[in-house]
């Protein structure tokens, strides 16, 4: 007897049924948004044969492909989930024929696959069994885990039964990809190593691999939270919480010679950098001759700063501008970079710009 309401367990649960080559198919897709799920079943005469628990983002890549016995023969069937409503439309392939939906997608959604590219996300157990394969625990010549010069650098110490263990992530830009890696050490010796995946969504995990490091066998998960903004991460071994979220602050590294960027210096950098543009954009506002089109430009460079100040990450070890997956179209990880290395040439442009501005400024207003 089941006492779990099935609608509860499986929210905005859609259901597909067609029939093909006398048996009566199945599709259950469901989702939530808090926290964020999503799962998908299919059964053939009333008996399940797969499930999943991903998120239809590749609406071209088949959710399902998996062989199927029909009439004592194995089939190759493949199921596609596509549109863009919140519960998506099903197509099925059946050794490469359309049993069910349209014979070819949409012009839509072919199109949006190739703009926006990537793979159905992974969650939940799906999830931890892809980071479980991504996971390297023998670590080889050819794995770079040193991360002391890369960008982004965050490190967390904390204890576990009489041992130390230190958890290392980077992220960054790099010629406009999104790139990072994560590494969990035991007293000083690597246990695991992973290359950051572009379509992670919280809480993970970030690091899952086996170890006896006590003695038997145990699961060691790593999770995170948050965006790259300002990430916190979890470790678990098997049901035991050895970093919490809560206590990220406390087992962070500090380093003051790290070369990265301390919230002094990159608020000190905004104020000589925005100052020129602030004031004239007061100027104008209180001038009425100036048109409001100049009166926007000017205000727009004031407001230069905030999205930089909105995803620096404000915690104890650094300020270091982390971005969003927008930012590797912006690059901006590249320009705070360089503008660390260059302050003078930082300088100069602002206060160039700055005149350049006024002296459009007043030939406006001398003609």
């Amino acid at each position: 007897m089941k006492d779990e309401n099935p609608q509860i367990l499986r929210p905005n649960l859609r259901v597909t049924e067609f029939y093909c080559r006398g048996s009566h198919f199945k599709i259950s897709y469901w989702y939530s948004f808090r926290p964020l799920d999503a799962g998908s079943s299919i059964e053939v005469d009333e008996t399940e044969i797969a499930v999943a628990n991903k998120l239809p983002t590749k609406q071209t890549e088949p959710y399902f492909d998996i062989a199927v016995d029909l009439e004592g023969e194995s089939n190759r069937l493949r199921i596609f989930f596509y549109g863009f409503g919140i519960t998506p439309k099903v197509r099925a392939l059946l050794n490469d024929e359309v049993v069910y939906g349209p014979q070819n997608f949409p012009l839509i959604t072919r199109l949006s696959d190739r703009l926006l590219g990537g793979h159905n996300l992974a969650l939940g157990e799906d999830a931890e069994i892809e980071a479980l394969k991504q996971t390297a625990t023998t670590i080889t010549p050819d794995l770079d885990i040193d991360f002391e010069d890369n960008p982004g650098l965050l490190e967390f110490v904390f204890s576990h039964r009489n041992t130390e263990f230190k958890f290392s992530a980077w992220w960054g830009i790099e010629d406009f990809k999104n790139e990072g890696a994560y590494k969990l050490e035991a007293d000083g010796i690597p246990l695991a190593f992973r290359i950051k995946n572009e379509t992670e969504v919280s809480p993970g995990p970030v690091l899952c691999f086996d170890s006896e490091l006590f003695g038997k066998l145990e699961r060691f998960k790593v999770f995170f939270r948050g965006l790259s903004v300002n990430r916190k991460y979890s470790c678990w071994i098997d049901d035991s919480e050895v970093l919490s979220y809560n206590d990220n602050h406390k087992a962070i590294v500090l380093e003051d010679s790290r070369p990265r960027m301390t919230s002094y210096e990159y608020f000190f950098r905004a104020f000589v950098s925005l100052f020129p543009f602030v004031g004239f954009a007061i100027a104008d506002v209180a001038m009425d001759d100036v048109p409001i089109f100049l009166q926007i430009s000017l205000i727009s460079f004031a407001l230069l700063g905030l999205p930089q100040k909105i995803m620096a990450s404000h915690g104890k070890a650094t300020a270091h501008i982390r971005l969003t997956k927008l930012g590797s179209w912006l690059n901006l990880e590249n320009s705070v970079r360089w503008m660390r290395k260059n302050p003078r040439r930082f300088y100069l442009i602002s206060l160039a710009t700055a005149i350049l501005e006024v002296s459009l400024e007043y030939l406006y207003l001398l003609f």
